[in-house]
């Protein structure tokens, strides 16, 4: 039984973000959150609150929505204020919808795509997104356009390239990299055949040690790398993963063969989908000049901007998403 050999195209290929999202609803080992995230709950925050002081009936639309963060803050946010809202949650990945619904029922979740856009035009008073809309083309920008109603707004937070979301990213793909090439699980798992085997009497003693050996072997270079890359966040988890693995290879006789290998091929299957993510976050990422492109495009769609800057903890740090904020006009 080997692991199958996946790579970042065969994921994408058949949906990568809806093998993403399954496995991190479940609560998957490598599901985390950003110190950045207060920062943007604030920025989304002062915008529900000035909707608010326009209007008390808001429709809202979260486009790429993954599995619903901003549908969270929104209705968290509402329901303290006793509000209710009609909130939609957009996104290509029926997991990530499944999720929404499951969590807050009372939300629309609709499985699509945000370039063809399900709704008819002039419905939303807010379309938003957070790090999602930079995965779409362009179709995206010209269909929130559309299903904006008048003075409507539109508030976007995307990836920033060679920002400090964007260098972690590549930090952490880097990790994974080196671990995937050390083999150390396809060793794992033949190690732990073997043990097994040695223990029912149907593996010899010298077939088992060459595979304890190589298995050895494959740890110390793994060891290596993580200790290399102690604080960031990908080696922790694969530090938490090793600690499990040592657990149960010690203790080989207290499992079933059959649940070894399954939580082996889950673990397998959450790194892979994990590279994915860094990878897509990457190649997401915007330059000025993409962002400059993007706001040319809204404002020949009549849109009116009303911010667009780099989002930054203080002056003094580096970059690490664009803010991007438009309404319709009068005439739009």
């Amino acid at each position: 039984m080997d692991f199958p050999n996946n790579t970042i195209d065969d994921i994408q290929s058949d949906n990568g973000w809806d093998k993403y999202w399954n496995l991190a609803g479940t609560g998957g080992a490598f599901s985390s959150k950003g110190t950045e995230e207060s920062l943007f709950k604030q920025q989304w925050f002062q915008l529900f609150e000035k909707m608010l002081a326009q209007t008390s009936k808001v429709r809202i639309l979260d486009v790429a929505s993954g599995n619903g963060l901003l549908a969270t803050l929104a209705t968290s946010y509402f329901n303290k204020r006793a509000i209710s809202p009609e909130l939609y949650c957009l996104d290509s990945s029926s997991s990530a919808i499944s999720s929404i619904r499951q969590r807050l029922p009372k939300i629309h979740g609709t499985v699509a795509n945000a370039n063809d856009m399900p709704y008819e035009s002039n419905t939303f008073d807010l379309v938003v997104s957070q790090f999602g809309i930079e995965y779409a083309d362009k179709s995206a920008i010209t269909e929130t356009a559309r299903v904006l109603s008048s003075n409507g707004e539109a508030m976007f937070i995307c990836h920033f390239r060679n920002g400090e979301i964007f260098l972690q990213c590549n930090q952490q793909l880097e990790i994974i990299k080196c671990f995937l090439e050390s083999d150390f699980l396809n060793y794992c798992q033949d190690a732990f055949s073997k043990k097994v085997g040695l223990n029912q009497k149907n593996t010899p003693l010298s077939e088992f040690k060459k595979s304890d050996q190589k298995l050895r072997s494959a740890a110390k270079k793994v060891h290596q790398i993580l200790t290399k890359y102690e604080q960031e966040p990908a080696s922790q988890t694969l530090n938490l993963i090793l600690a499990d693995i040592s657990v149960m290879y010690k203790n080989v006789n207290a499992y079933r063969k059959q649940d070894l290998f399954v939580w082996l091929q889950v673990t397998i299957n959450e790194i892979e989908a994990y590279r994915f993510r860094m990878k897509s976050m990457i190649n997401a990422a915007l330059d000025g000049s993409a962002v400059g492109k993007m706001v040319g495009q809204m404002l020949d769609l009549g849109l009116e901007i009303i911010q667009v800057k780099p989002m930054r903890f203080s002056q003094e740090e580096k970059n690490i998403a664009w803010l991007l904020h438009a309404k319709t006009t009068t005439t739009n």
